[in-house]
């Protein structure tokens, strides 16, 4: 995280293991607010969780099972309005959440579908302001 330039993190999962591992970042160069997720609620809660970190701005979510091989940074910085689900073509997409789109705009999203409408996977990175955390 900090050498793609991200400084304050907060990670909502079962603490358990990362608070021992990371303690305060400060090891790492970085901030680190952890929020307890009691049960595995995923991504809608994990945003959820993040809303007061949001501060009535920006945030972006990255889920702790994802490794990117593509630079996010600076998609993640340029952002400023509305809400932006990271896609990646992947050839077996039906391993995946699919995202169905129309334009720019995503028309839907399928939880490993067996018969994918296209063959963009959801990443797990999602960028947001705070009108779409509530």
């Amino acid at each position: 995280m900090r050498d793609k330039g991200y400084h304050d993190s907060i990670r909502p999962r079962h603490a358990g293991h990362f608070l021992e591992l990371l303690g305060s970042g400060a090891d790492f160069g970085v901030h680190l607010t952890f929020e307890i997720q009691e049960k595995a609620g995923g991504i809608a809660q994990a945003l959820g969780l993040a809303e007061d970190f949001a501060d009535n701005g920006a945030v972006t979510v990255i889920l702790g099972d994802n490794i990117f091989e593509d630079k996010v940074r600076n998609a993640v910085d340029t952002f400023e309005h509305g809400a932006r689900i990271f896609l990646k073509e992947v050839p077996d997409a039906g391993r995946f959440g699919v995202a169905e789109i129309k334009g720019m705009k995503i028309n839907s999203i399928e939880e490993k579908p067996a018969a994918p409408k296209s063959n963009l996977a959801v990443t797990g990175c999602i960028s947001m302001t705070q009108e779409y955390l509530k």
